[in-house]
């Protein structure tokens, strides 16, 4: 796994929209499309309009952060530096290096939303919202979180969800590749699993996300023992 040290201490990500917050069905099925858990998260619901451009989403996201950086104005357990590596909270700086690298495959001057709806000035408030994750790289466990999550995709079939992930993750990280496809984090954890790893190879995640990889037909299910085996625990 990647060494925390090795990007910002924080990576931020769209996933997921809510289409009216004034509608409790349109919240509830954003959460159900699946919104991955990673600890230590903070969750953020970011207000885009038809005309918000990416850097102007980059800003909307930078002030939010502004408002819960003062101690005590964080959710419990999000963003906790007493769970990173150097136990310091994180500083403006951290968010500004993280938001540089926010879809990082779009320029600054696309759309962020082209099908948001038009401001409610009846509501006073803009209906579309889009959910924003920021993950605490420098907490191991959340970058195990992570990296069991590319799996996951990879396995899925997923491609193109570099922007979803920290592009040190790509160039470093790698998984140990069944011949069945299945894939693990190293070759120890498959053999705990009881899998035959005759014939299998390691795998770069830039060679995943590039390859002509074919999902399995079955996703296998990663045990939390696999998980505690990944690269770098």
């Amino acid at each position: 796994m990647t060494s925390p040290t090795s990007e910002p201490r924080l990576f931020i990500r769209p996933v997921g929209r809510i289409d009216d917050v004034s509608n409790m069905e349109s919240i509830l099925a954003a959460e159900k499309n699946g919104i991955p858990a990673i600890t230590g998260e903070l969750l953020l619901s970011v207000p885009v309009l038809p005309g918000d451009t990416l850097s102007d989403t980059k800003d909307i996201i930078m002030t939010m952060a502004e408002v819960r950086m003062p101690e005590g104005l964080m959710p419990r357990g999000a963003l906790d530096p007493k769970m990173t590596e150097t136990g310091q909270n994180y500083t403006k700086k951290d968010w500004e290096d993280a938001l540089k690298l926010y879809c990082r495959s779009r320029a600054d001057t696309e759309i962020t939303d082209p099908s948001a709806a038009r401001y409610d000035q009846d509501a006073e408030r803009c209906p579309t919202n889009i959910i924003v994750q920021v993950i605490p790289i420098d907490n191991q466990s959340a970058a195990l979180d992570l990296y069991m999550e590319c799996l996951d995709r990879f396995e899925k079939g997923e491609r193109d969800f570099s922007d979803l992930i920290p592009e040190g993750y790509l160039e470093n990280d790698t998984a140990f590749r069944c011949v069945d496809g299945s894939l693990w984090s190293r070759v120890e954890a498959a053999v705990d699993s009881g899998m035959d790893v005759e014939g299998g190879e390691n795998v770069s995640f830039r060679d995943l996300m590039n390859g002509t990889y074919d999902a399995p037909e079955y996703a296998p299910s990663h045990s939390r023992e696999e998980v505690s085996m990944a690269p770098g625990a």
